[in-house]
């Protein structure tokens, strides 16, 4: 037996491999009602996975980095070159900017 390509499109949709893109198709789908649940196993229950978030220790030597918006605009530009190195002259005015522009803020 031969599927038509409506067949095949049917059961992908009716198995949740593709979705409906048409309005008549998504009624059909809502019609058909929900698929049966599959349930998980207990070791995957919400109870248990959240003890086990609150019974590992806390890090005690946790680094704190603060970026400034100065460093974090430098990043975006650079990131925007695709990471490709600025002409020296560049490089001293931005960070020339950047002091001007910290020193102003503080």
């Amino acid at each position: 037996m031969s599927l038509t390509e409506e067949e095949i499109r049917r059961a992908l949709m009716e198995a949740g491999a593709i979705l409906p893109t048409t309005e008549r198709a998504v009624v059909a789908l809502d019609n058909k009602g929900a698929p049966p649940s599959v349930p998980l196993p207990a070791s995957l229950s919400a109870d248990r996975l959240l003890a086990s978030f609150k019974a590992r220790p806390t890090p005690k030597n946790v680094a704190r980095v603060t970026i400034s918006m100065a460093a974090q605009s430098e990043g975006l530009a650079r990131a925007a070159r695709n990471g490709e190195q600025l002409p020296p002259e560049i490089e001293a005015q931005m960070a020339s900017d950047r002091k001007r522009i910290e020193g102003s803020l503080g």
